[in-house]
């Protein structure tokens, strides 16, 4: 059985030869810290990058020379700062990778935006998680000692944290069963 760690350098490789020629790697605030847990600067130079930005900011200037690889969280915030990008393209072209699964109407929503038709592909990518080591993850949380039920019903925080930790037992599962061929099988009481 594969690691997960091999497994994320493994679709990290993936989606950074997917896209040839002189690129930037545009992610979140998140993607940008699972790709520094399992990939150095040097083993990304190595794939011609030659640009690392962040989705949020806000000066980037225009580089039709480069082609654009993303790798964002399927997150509101991101479709919303990644629809504004698409409206305005800053580079050439768009290669769009996801770390979780992506809801069919946000690809609408996507589409709609790429009037300059420079999305070249989207693809889900399952590593939604931080690798610490071949057999350990993390989801950077805060806390999740508050996810307790007062009356029947939880906060909106506590949907937003239940629902980070079944995206990232999801991205996991999907991950190695992508990569081994196995098919996980959950167990509970």
């Amino acid at each position: 059985m594969k690691s997960l760690l091999v497994a994320l350098q493994d679709y990290i490789k993936l989606m950074l030869d997917k896209c040839s020629g002189m690129k930037v790697l545009l992610m979140d605030a998140e993607t940008t810290g699972i790709i520094s847990m399992v990939y150095t600067q040097s083993q990304i130079l190595e794939h011609e990058v030659f640009l690392v930005e962040k989705i949020e900011s806000e000066q980037k200037e225009k580089m039709r020379h480069l082609n654009c690889v993303c790798l964002l969280r399927p997150t509101d915030k991101n479709f919303m700062l990644l629809s504004k990008e698409l409206k305005n393209p800053k580079y050439a072209q768009y290669h769009l990778f996801f770390t979780n699964v992506v809801p069919h109407h946000r690809l609408e929503q996507l589409a709609c935006c790429d009037e300059f038709e420079v999305v070249q592909q989207v693809q889900e990518f399952f590593c939604d998680v931080f690798a610490v080591s071949h057999d350990l993850f993390a989801l950077n949380q805060n806390s999740n000692i508050g996810m307790c039920m007062n009356n029947g019903r939880w906060s909106a925080y506590e949907e937003s944290i239940f629902g980070r930790h079944v995206d990232g037992v999801l991205s996991v599962l999907l991950s190695l069963q992508c990569i081994d061929k196995n098919r996980p099988v959950v167990r509970y009481a």
